[in-house]
């Protein structure tokens, strides 16, 4: 990682440190955040979920590996998206509810 000092100039010392806030990522945090998960290369895969003023959006891989963002009314290949939640999505497709849940980081 690359940060800046005081003068704007690329400083490599503290490569630990967020760039932006100066702090250092505790361990816990930086362990999980690099544990490995496999994602399924053939089925639709919810990356992640998140949320702003205009409401809930998800990231998700196609089944042709494309990544989008989808929000409430978008069409997927599974479904239509009815519900952004933290953990999962709601597609429905014909009378078929189908929960796509983020995958286990465990």
């Amino acid at each position: 990682m690359l940060r800046c000092n005081k003068g704007g100039t690329p400083d490599t010392a503290g490569n630990d440190r967020h760039p932006m806030t100066d702090q250092t990522t505790p361990p816990e945090v930086a362990a999980a955040a690099s544990r490995p998960v496999s994602l399924s290369l053939s089925d639709l895969t919810l990356i992640g979920t998140f949320t702003g003023p205009e409401g809930g959006r998800a990231l998700i891989r196609n089944p042709g590996g494309e990544i989008v963002q989808v929000t409430v009314g978008d069409e997927t290949p599974a479904g239509t998206v009815v519900v952004v939640a933290e953990t999962h999505l709601l597609l429905v497709r014909g009378t078929e509810s189908i929960v796509l849940p983020l995958p286990d980081a465990g």
